[in-house]
């Protein structure tokens, strides 16, 4: 083929002894992912295990079409199990906050003051406190302030439950317990799951 100035090239030659993955990075992660921090590929046609990677660099701002960060990570491929133009899974490790902590969702009352739970304290009474919500996961939830982690929660707490009111401690399986009121002037015996 004659060569001539401007024409497309006649042939690409590709090094694929290292190669680069993009990663759209959802809003909610972008403020933990920096470069540095860990994360793992895979592909999902490929039973080998995954490869532990970092990331290497990211675009510091988020894409307000779509709300995600460009992060990219730049790694070793001289074996040919990544090809370009492939895709892949990638999983981030992002740093957690030590003050953040998830605890079932039915340990929370929604009230008309805001978000609650209900602590059984060291003296067996019931504490109100107000908590901080943080994202919803399910079955679970994160709390960012109003807990220390150390506490036992009473799980589906009712409208009923005060602070000051005493409760007992039962153990009913590993890892769960359950509380009831021992206050002699009710007639109402109170019951609620502890974690």
């Amino acid at each position: 083929m004659l060569v001539t100035a401007g024409q497309g090239s006649l042939f690409v030659i590709e090094d694929m002894s290292r190669v680069r993955v993009q990663i759209n990075v959802p809003q909610t992660y972008a403020v933990e992912t920096s470069p540095g921090v860990a994360a793992s590929i895979s592909l999902p046609e490929s039973s080998g295990p995954a490869v532990a990677v970092t990331i290497t660099r990211v675009s510091d701002s988020v894409d307000s079409a779509n709300r995600t960060m460009l992060a990219e990570i730049e790694l070793e491929n001289s074996k040919n199990r990544f090809q370009p133009g492939s895709y892949a899974q990638v999983a981030l490790t992002t740093p957690q906050s030590s003050s953040a902590w998830t605890i079932p969702a039915n340990a929370v009352a929604m009230r008309v003051a805001g978000p609650r739970v209900a602590v059984v304290n060291e003296h067996d009474k019931i504490e109100i406190r107000p908590v901080t919500l943080g994202r919803d996961l399910g079955a679970r939830v994160v709390i960012v302030d109003g807990i220390r982690g150390d506490e036992r929660l009473v799980l589906n707490p009712g409208d009923d439950l005060s602070t000051g009111i005493r409760v007992q401690v039962k153990h009913r399986d590993p890892g769960h317990e359950v509380a009831d009121t021992s206050e002699q002037s009710e007639s109402v015996n109170h019951v609620a799951t502890v974690e």
